[in-house]
């Protein structure tokens, strides 16, 4: 009796095996032929976009992160928050410039050169940044002299994290100026920040 019990038990787990393997067999073929039709598709269709390589635009950038023993996921939950890009004609040249800021690596901008080539004047420009955590961007004319300007937040583990305000000089350069606008600008731990300008004072509002 107790062998023919868990002769019936193996072929009923048996059967189930069988049964749970056919749906993953059904499901991997439905993905599968889903796969299929949207890759037709798109190539039917054409692309809306189409990836240059950096070789063609000059842009390297690139923000790696390097976890170790005091600075991982485990350690600091909002590691893989961070970085940031603002797109801005910071020369007034009718052509839109990238900046990219890291947390690991130097902040870049780019000048945009036309025909989507780009020139990495961050030296000249004095925008490299330092060693701290940036985690975010934002452009806009602070000081109202037709120029843009750059805010840059920071945050991170460790410090400083106090955040930064570059001043357009109007000539490619750049000067860090937060502490002069104010205790806001300069305050730290902050992931992104948003201007605004009141349609009754038209005063510049940092959130």
């Amino acid at each position: 009796m107790n062998v023919l019990f868990f002769i019936l038990i193996g072929l009923y787990t048996a059967f189930l095996y069988l049964k749970f393997m056919k749906r993953i067999l059904v499901n991997l073929l439905c993905i599968a032929l889903l796969s299929a039709c949207g890759k037709k598709e798109v190539k039917e269709a054409g692309s809306l976009f189409t990836r240059l390589k950096p070789a063609e635009t000059g842009i390297t950038f690139s923000n790696r992160l390097t976890e170790n023993d005091s600075l991982n996921y485990f350690t600091y939950a909002y590691m893989y928050m961070g970085g940031g890009v603002a797109a801005g004609d910071f020369n007034n040249d009718g052509l839109t410039d990238l900046y990219f800021t890291g947390n690991m690596v130097p902040n870049k901008l780019y000048l945009n050169q036309g025909s989507l080539k780009f020139e990495d004047i961050t030296k000249t420009a004095g925008l490299a940044g330092s060693n701290k955590w940036y985690t975010g961007v934002t452009i806009a004319d602070v000081n109202a002299d037709g120029y843009l300007d750059i805010y840059c937040s920071v945050g991170g583990k460790f410090g400083p994290r106090s955040n930064e305000l570059y001043i357009n000089n109007g000539d490619l350069t750049f000067t860090e100026r937060a502490k002069e606008f104010g205790d806001v600008m300069a305050m730290g731990i902050v992931f992104r920040v948003l201007f605004l300008i009141t349609t009754l004072t038209e005063t510049l509002i940092c959130l």
